[in-house]
């Protein structure tokens, strides 16, 4: 196995705060009522105009702002969505100038409750103006969106009818970089209790496990459907579709893999005779160590047509976006995103 310096420090981390959660929790209750009370926020109007849909674009780039994220501001714009960008830093004036542009609203806040904590701000500022979009988009800056020039999501994600939707399930809940809510939601005493009460912490692991992985299944304890473009079930009956050739070496990438499934698919002699069904037998069995974002750029943004692009520098991504500026997708790729994940790894 190799050794990743920074997977073991992440793990460190991440045992440090499982052990902090309780006091973080206590302390962090009490921020919470100030910053109710108090409101530390810059809200500044935008240029852009009020819409039947919104998007609440998560931001925290405190070394200044992405063309990318103007590019995600404008696709929104465009498809229809009232920009309302909260910035988890404050911004220079040049950024603020920026994104005033190509935004409907701007919001400045402490970077409390990391991405949950300028979610709740958001939808709170937007309950408190008594607007009921028909489609309420969240979404952070974590990902690149749209990844690819034409994108179609905003359209397949107003002509679905599910209450909750977003582009990835896994294990039972929505992936918290992208999801969007219908009126029926945003007009109920419920989705206002639950933005309303959401515990807020500086604790990572603690916004993970209260927001994240506790979201899917409180918005549906209302009575709302949830929906999601792909599971990891959908990625693996994509990739047992796959003809012989090209299952080979989606198999070579997931080799490389120093994961769970990496591992477990080692052993696989893939010029054997037979090998295509022991191959397919394997990824289906396997199929609860597969992460969908970690997957071959050409099944996630392809096969599936997710609209997404993890940011993270984690080895598995980074060479996920070497084989994407290297491959057939990178002639579609949104120029913005092209130039960054070019780059990316250099920073």
């Amino acid at each position: 196995m190799r050794f990743d310096k920074l997977r073991v420090r992440r793990e460190l981390r991440r045992i440090y705060l499982q052990l902090r959660l309780w006091p973080d929790a206590w302390a962090a209750a009490r921020r919470k009522a100030r910053h109710d009370r108090d409101k530390p926020f810059r809200i500044t109007q935008g240029a852009q105009g009020p819409q039947a849909d919104v998007a609440i674009f998560l931001l925290y780039q405190p070394k200044g702002l992405l063309a990318s994220t103007y590019a995600t501001c404008r696709h929104l714009t465009e498809k229809g969505f009232a920009v309302i960008a909260v910035s988890n830093v404050p911004l220079s004036d040049h950024d603020r100038t920026g994104l005033t542009a190509v935004a409907h609203r701007v919001i400045e806040r402490p970077n409390f409750g990391y991405d949950f904590g300028g979610y709740r701000d958001g939808v709170l500022h937007v309950l408190e103006t008594g607007t009921i979009p028909d489609n309420l988009l969240i979404l952070n800056d974590s990902i690149w969106f749209p990844v690819l020039q034409n994108d179609l999501f905003l359209d397949r994600l107003r002509a679905q009818e599910a209450d909750l939707y977003g582009p990835i399930l896994h294990k039972g809940h929505l992936q918290s970089y992208m999801f969007s809510f219908k009126a029926r939601v945003v007009a109920s005493a419920h989705f206002r209790d639950y933005w309303q009460n959401l515990p807020l912490t500086d604790n990572k692991v603690g916004v993970v496990r209260g927001g994240e992985m506790k979201m899917t299944g409180q918005i549906a304890a209302g009575g709302f459907t949830v929906a999601a473009t792909a599971t990891t079930q959908d990625m693996v009956a994509a990739i047992t579709a796959l003809p012989d050739a090209d299952l080979a070496r989606i198999l070579r990438y997931d080799l490389d893999n120093d994961t769970g499934l990496g591992r477990g698919l080692r052993g696989l002699d893939l010029q054997s005779p037979g090998w295509a069904d022991a191959a397919r037998a394997r990824v289906r069995a396997l199929a609860g160590k597969r992460y969908l974002l970690k997957d071959h750029p050409d099944l996630l943004l392809g096969a599936l047509a997710l609209p997404i692009l993890k940011k993270d520098r984690a080895p598995q991504y980074v060479r996920q976006r070497r084989d994407l500026a290297q491959g057939a997708l990178q002639s579609r790729l949104e120029p913005a995103v092209l130039a960054e994940v070019k780059a990316w790894d250099r920073r």
